[in-house]
C-alpha cells in the first residue's frame, strides 16, 4: 500500500508490506542496538546483536505482547534496499525469539513501513528524533544521550543545529551530551548509571570543584563502579549540596574522597560537623560576602540617598540584638 511520510514539512514516499524476518537487518545507530553492544572502533555482526537484543527484558515482554494481540500494532520503519530496521529493533528481536519457539511459519512475516533507500541521514535523525526523543520517548535518557552524541561526533553537528533539526531545546541537547561524554571519557558506558552522572554534572557546586580537582571525575567514577553511592539522589543530598561550602575543610574531604579514603556520605559528615551547612550559617555567610564585596561595598558608601542610612541602622540595630542573644563581646 502506497504512502508519503512527512519529516520536517518534506514529503517521502513510504509504503507498508509485510517482509520475512530473516531479510531485515538490525540497525547499529540505533541506541537500542548501541546500549547493548557498546563498541568503541569494532561493527558487531548481525548475530551478535541479535544474541544480545534477544537477552532484554523489554523484547522477552514484547514477544508475549505480540501473541496477546496476534501481531504488531506499528510496523517497523525500514530503509528500502538494504533492509535495515531504522526504527523498530526491540520488536525485530522479539520476532526472531518468535519464530524459534514457533518454527512453523506463523510470525515469519513483519509488517513495514518501507522508507526510500536514498533518504537523507538527516530525515531520519528527524524521523527517529520524533518518535523517540519528543514524541513517546521509549529511549530511556542514557540511550537519548548516546544518540544525540553519536550524531554530534559522526555528523560534526554543533548543539544548536541538533536541537533544531530534532525539534529539541539546545541546553537539553548540550546537557545529554555532556552526561554522555564524561560517561565515556571514565570509561563507564553503563545505562543503569546514567542517573548518577546526571546528577553529578548538573551540579553547579560540583562544577565548580571538578575545575579546581582534574582527578575529582575519575574517583566519582570509581565509587559509581564500585557501587560507594547507595542511590543517585544521594549525589545531590550527600554531595553537591554540602559541596557549596568553601573552605579548607571542603577541600581536605574532597581529597580524601579522590583517594578512596572516603565516600559521598563521609563527605557529608565531615562538612556537616563544620556547622557550616545549617542554614541560618549560610544565610549570614551569604549577607556578609555580597556586603563585604568591594564594588558593592563602594557603591553603598558612596549613595547620597538617605533611606540607605535608614536600613544600615536598622542592620546595626538588629546585630547588636543578635550578639547581646548570643553573648557576644
Amino acid at each position: 500500500m502506497s504512502n508519503v511520510i512527512k519529516i520536517k514539512n518534506k514529503e517521502y514516499p513510504m509504503y507498508e508490506t509485510k517482509i520475512n524476518h530473516s531479510q531485515l537487518k538490525f540497525y547499529k545507530d540505533n541506541p537500542r542496538i548501541y546500549s547493548v553492544i557498546n563498541t568503541e572502533g569494532y561493527e558487531p555482526t548481525q548475530q551478535e546483536i541479535e544474541e544480545q537484543m534477544c537477552n532484554l527484558d523489554h523484547v522477552r515482554d514484547l514477544k508475549a505482547s505480540i501473541i496477546e494481540f496476534g501481531g504488531l500494532a506499528e510496523p517497523l520503519y525500514v530503509k528500502e534496499g538494504t533492509f535495515e530496521v531504522l526504527e523498530g529493533n526491540s520488536r525485530l528481536a522479539a520476532y526472531r525469539l518468535l519464530n524459534k519457539q514457533f518454527p512453523d511459519g506463523k510470525w515469519q512475516n513483519v509488517r513495514c513501513n518501507v522508507l526510500p533507500n536514498d533518504i537523507p541521514n538527516s530525515a531520519v535523525r528527524a524521523l527517529l528524533g520524533t518518535l523517540h526523543l519528543v514524541g513517546r520517548t521509549d529511549w530511556s535518557p542514557f540511550e537519548q544521550a548516546g544518540y544525540l552524541y553519536r550524531i554530534k561526533t559522526k555528523e560534526n553537528i554543533d548543539d544548536k543545529e541538533l536541537a533544531k533539526e530534532l525539534g529539541l531545546n539546545k541546553s537539553d541537547v548540550t546537557s545529554a551530551i555532556n552526561v554522555f561524554t564524561l560517561m565515556k571519557d571514565v570509561n563507564d558506558i553503563v545505562s543503569d548509571h546514567w542517573s548518577y552522572y546526571a546528577e553529578y554534572c548538573k551540579s553547579n557546586s560540583i562544577k565548580k570543584k571538578r575545575k579546581l580537582f582534574p582527578k575529582l571525575d575519575q574517583a566519582f567514577s570509581e565509587h559509581v563502579k564500585g557501587n560507594r553511592i547507595k542511590v543517585a539522589m544521594d549525589v545531590r543530598t550527600c554531595f553537591s549540596q554540602v559541596l557549596t561550602v568553601e573552605d579548607k575543610a571542603t577541600d581536605k574531604a574532597l581529597l580524601k574522597f579522590i583517594s578512596g579514603e572516603f565516600d559521598i556520605y563521609d563527605v557529608k559528615d565531615k562538612i556537616e560537623s563544620t556547622g557550616k551547612t545549617d542554614d541560618s550559617y549560610k544565610l549570614l555567610n551569604s549577607f556578609r560576602k555580597k556586603i563585604a564585596n568591594n564594588e558593592i561595598f563602594e557603591a553603598i558608601i558612596h549613595n547620597d540617598d538617605p533611606k540607605l542610612n535608614f536600613e544600615i541602622k536598622k542592620i546595626d540595630t538588629m546585630i547588636q540584638k543578635m550578639k547581646k542573644k548570643r553573648n557576644i563581646v
